[in-house]
């Protein structure tokens, strides 16, 4: 008789040898605000727990995307029910019929404008990959490869049922903190946390949410990159430094405030006229010696790095 829970053979060549190293790197546990219905968090519950599976099948990763795009479809229909948007129209015939998953994503856009500036695209993306799920052409499977959907669907089904009013006031208070960034001016910054000063070209607030009584704020720090052409030309993306920061205040010039994760306090200060007028200089015109082409891709490639790790934050400190 088959032994339906071994690993499957394949975690070996992803160099996973233990089901605790797979569960950490690959099963995401439920992470919701009180707003969320119940049925959502159900239905997710079972989602994670055919991630966990895999183990013993690599395939039932696939069929845990799959539960999750559908349960997408779900969350519109809750989000239009309790906002008042019915989910069917009445034909030229006079009769009912359920309206179409696009149509409903259209009305909650134009009832709540300002969530959907966030949601209306990946709203929209993860509707086109739940058709895909919905009528395959043929046998297939991506397994872990499909991972990196799973953060930002549990981001957008938290994101759905936020108020209106709050997601509001998040872009309003992300405005005044983009004007404090700007009063810091646009020469050379200094960034000091864990005893340590760091060097920036630029410090940018992403995002901003009020959980716990306290606005966390995700925050962009780019390091000045020594070597700078050589960086660019040879296509080596450079990462900035993510922080979900609280408590911030700006005061004299400095701007203060503490990283969520560990409670170490942060600064963020114009750097030193002297070292801003020697480094800025060579730094910018040695960016400016690589190829227009390396250039465009080197800013794609750290581009595509900071949205990764922007929502690997929004996950980990914004639903709690």
């Amino acid at each position: 008789m088959k032994d339906w829970y071994q690993p499957d053979e394949i975690w070996e060549v992803f160099g996973i040898k233990t089901r605790e190293d797979y569960v950490q790197r690959h099963v995401f546990e439920a992470r919701f605000h009180a707003g969320v219905p119940e049925d959502i968090v159900r239905a997710y519950a079972t989602a994670s727990q055919l991630m966990a599976q895999a183990w013993h099948h690599y395939p039932l990763y696939d069929e845990a995307i799959t539960k999750l795009l559908f349960l997408i479809e779900m969350a519109v229909k809750l989000r239009c029910g309790q906002v008042g948007i019915a989910l069917t129209t009445t034909t030229s015939a006079g009769r009912q019929r359920a309206k179409h998953l696009q149509k409903l994503i259209d009305e909650l856009a134009q009832l709540e404008p300002c969530k959907a500036r966030q949601f209306e695209y990946p709203l929209n993306h993860a509707r086109e990959l739940r058709n895909l799920a919905a009528h395959p052409a043929h046998y297939s499977h991506g397994g872990v490869m499909l991972r990196h959907h799973v953060q930002p669907l549990i981001n957008l089904l938290n994101l759905l049922f936020l108020d209106e009013a709050v997601v509001m006031r998040s872009a309003a208070y992300l405005a005044q903190l983009r004007q404090q960034r700007a009063a810091l001016g646009t020469k050379l910054l200094g960034l000091t946390r864990k005893g340590q000063s760091i060097v920036l070209t630029e410090a940018v607030p992403l995002q901003t949410h009020w959980v716990q009584n306290e606005w966390r704020v995700i925050w962009a720090f780019y390091p000045l990159v020594p070597d700078i052409f050589e960086v660019v030309s040879r296509h080596q993306p450079v990462p900035p430094i993510l922080l979900t920061v609280t408590g911030i205040e700006l005061t004299e010039g400095i701007l203060s405030g503490n990283e969520v994760s560990s409670a170490t306090p942060i600064t963020l200060e114009p750097a030193p006229a002297g070292l801003d007028q020697v480094l800025l200089s060579r730094h910018n015109a040695d960016y400016q010696r690589a190829s227009e082409e390396d250039r465009h891709l080197f800013t794609f490639l750290q581009q595509s790095e900071t949205a990764k790790l922007e929502v690997e934050m929004v996950y980990t400190h914004f639903w709690h």
